[in-house]
C-alpha cells in the first residue's frame, strides 16, 4: 500500500487548507478542510501511503507555503528529471517512422506521439477508424430506452490515457488550426456543448490518422 503512488491537491487559504488525496484509479480517499499547518496537512496524507505527487493550487500565500517547506527545490528537481526524460525518450524514437508520422500531425507533440505509439503500436491491426476509435475511447455512448437511442458522454471501454492525450489534442486543433476552428464553430452555433465539440473532433481527427497511416500514398483523405 505504501509504495502505491498518491496525488494530492492542495487549495490554499489564510486560515486553513483544503487537502485532497486521490489514488492511481482517480478514486478520492480524502478529502477535507485542515488548519494551515504542514503538519495538519502531513495527518490527512501519511494513512495512504508515502509516494506522493502534490500540486498546490496558484494563489495568494501558495508561493510562501511551497518556499517554506523546500516544495520550490523538489520541483525544480522534478522539472529536470521530467526534461532529462523526455530527452531520453525522443532519443529513444528518433528513427520510428511512426512517431515521425504523428509528429507531422497538427497540434501533435513528442509526448502525445510517444503515448499513441506506445499504446496503439501498429495501426494496421485495426480494421477501420471506427475500431481505433473505440479503443482510444472516444466513440459516444449509446443509451437506449423505449425504443429511443441517445447518445451520453463517451464510451467506458478502451484506454483512459488515450483518451486524455487526443483529447487535450483535439483542444489543441479546435483553438489553432482553421479546419478543426470552423468545425468547433459550426457544432457550436447548433447548439452543441464545448466538450461534445471536443469530443467529436478527437473521435473525427482519430478516424481520418487511421486512414493517413494505413494508406500513406494519400496525402489529404476525407473520411
Amino acid at each position: 500500500m505504501f509504495n502505491l503512488p498518491l496525488f494530492v491537491g492542495i487549495d490554499y487559504h489564510t486560515q486553513t487548507i483544503q487537502v485532497c488525496v486521490m489514488n492511481q484509479q482517480g478514486k478520492i480517499l480524502a478529502n477535507q478542510s485542515v488548519p494551515n499547518d504542514p503538519e495538519a496537512v502531513f495527518h490527512v496524507v501519511a494513512p495512504f501511503g508515502s509516494n506522493v505527487s502534490a500540486a498546490i493550487e496558484a494563489s495568494t500565500g501558495a508561493a510562501e507555503f511551497a518556499d517554506e517547506h523546500g516544495l520550490y527545490d523538489h520541483i525544480g528537481y522534478l522539472d529536470k528529471q521530467i526534461v532529462a526524460v523526455t530527452e531520453k525518450m525522443q532519443s529513444d524514437v528518433a528513427d520510428d517512422a511512426v512517431v515521425k508520422t504523428l509528429l507531422r500531425q497538427p497540434g501533435i507533440g513528442i509526448i502525445t506521439a510517444i503515448t499513441m505509439r506506445a499504446l496503439i503500436g501498429r495501426f494496421d491491426r485495426f480494421r477501420m477508424g471506427k475500431q481505433l476509435a473505440h479503443f482510444c475511447a472516444v466513440c459516444p455512448r449509446n443509451n437506449s430506452s423505449a425504443g429511443k437511442t441517445t447518445t451520453g458522454g463517451l464510451i467506458k471501454s478502451g484506454d483512459d490515457l488515450l483518451r486524455q492525450v487526443l483529447l487535450e489534442a483535439a483542444h489543441r486543433l479546435v483553438r489553432y488550426d482553421g479546419e478543426w476552428k470552423s468545425m468547433s464553430a459550426r457544432l457550436q452555433a447548433n447548439g452543441k456543448k464545448k466538450c461534445v465539440v471536443i469530443a467529436a473532433a478527437a473521435n473525427r481527427w482519430v478516424r481520418r490518422l487511421f486512414y493517413q497511416m494505413t494508406h500513406p500514398e494519400v496525402a489529404d483523405p476525407s473520411v
